[in-house]
């Protein structure tokens, strides 16, 4: 695992608010795995900008205290949930593709990016046009 540290440890961002601190685990869709350490914002930034397609889980730590959390990229139609099935918690990946939608149910979420993972699509910018002339 290749290690990347961002910035310098401040535990309130320009705002004046709290912001935890971050470790990132990184699985990219080149089988390529990172570990992302530094501030929330940070962290959450250099992901968005560096990998279009992962899958990646989060720890963010404040006060001591740990909480987790698991997403794939933003910009990608892929979503990660916990749901109740025949009477067990499992992982649903939901992926939406051109051709309509897929789910997948693991009982344990894989520590990997799978093929499967890249039949979801990329969100489509919607472009609004501006009439300046009703202004």
């Amino acid at each position: 695992m290749n290690e990347i540290v961002l910035g310098d440890f401040k535990p309130k961002s320009e705002t004046g608010k709290p912001e935890p601190f971050t470790i990132a685990f990184v699985y990219s869709n080149n089988n390529k795995q990172y570990v992302i350490k530094g501030m929330s914002s940070d962290v959450d930034s250099y992901i968005d900008s560096r990998f279009p397609k992962a899958l990646i889980y989060f720890t963010f730590w404040k006060d001591g205290k740990c909480r987790n959390f698991q997403r794939a990229s933003k910009n990608l139609q892929l979503y990660i949930r916990r749901i109740k099935s025949n009477n067990r918690l499992v992982w649903q990946v939901l992926m939406f593709g051109e051709e309509g939608s897929r789910e997948l149910e693991f009982r344990n979420l894989p520590k990997k990016w799978l093929p499967e993972y890249d039949y979801a699509t990329f969100y489509k910018k919607k472009e609004t046009k501006l009439d300046l002339g009703k202004l």
